[in-house]
């Protein structure tokens, strides 16, 4: 799909499966050169994807994973105020973020009344601020930011399918 300001957004994706096994991919593209003529450009890359294992009646094994890669560019001085009527006059201010998430999740049925579930993910998030010196009167000095978070995730259930339904379960984030 293309549109005003440059921007498109293309996009794909397969799935597909049996009873034992079944997959999903989809990959994306989206950019802007955004409403205003300087340093205004967004751009967001993706992929995820997703594949279900079941061996048997008892196990099932759902492995995940997703990546964003995206940027955003944006001015920020404006000669008398951002509604004052002037362009903007700082060209190169913005920030890219990088996000990769992963995930294992096995669930095991040891009977019919008892089912336990294991789960592990990761996640990582990392962005970086940029505004480098540029050679206009209102930019001073050049500043950097990164930003980097990792997440760590386990977590455990227990099923009892007894007459009253009960669940024993820990999670932990790190």
């Amino acid at each position: 799909e293309f549109g005003s300001d440059s921007t498109y957004e293309l996009g794909a994706s397969l799935t597909g499966g049996s009873d034992a096994a079944g997959y999903a991919l989809d990959v994306s593209r989206y950019a802007t050169d955004g409403e205003l003529s300087l340093n205004n450009d967004s751009n967001r890359s993706s992929f995820r994807g997703r594949v279900d294992l079941r061996p048997n009646a008892r196990w099932d094994v759902r492995l995940s994973s997703a990546f964003t890669d995206s940027a955003f560019d944006f001015p920020t001085d404006f000669l008398a105020g951002m509604r004052g009527g002037f362009a903007p006059i700082d060209p190169s201010q913005g920030r890219k973020t990088r996000e990769w998430v992963n995930g294992v999740d096995v669930d095991w049925a040891a009977s019919d009344r008892v089912q336990h579930h294991f789960g592990l993910g990761h996640a990582q998030v990392r962005d970086d601020d940029f505004d480098p010196f540029d050679r206009v009167p209102s930019d001073s000095a050049e500043s950097k930011t990164r930003t980097h978070e990792a997440r760590l995730r386990a977590d455990y259930r227990m099923l009892l399918d007894t007459e009253v339904r009960k669940e024993i379960g820990a999670r932990f984030t790190f």
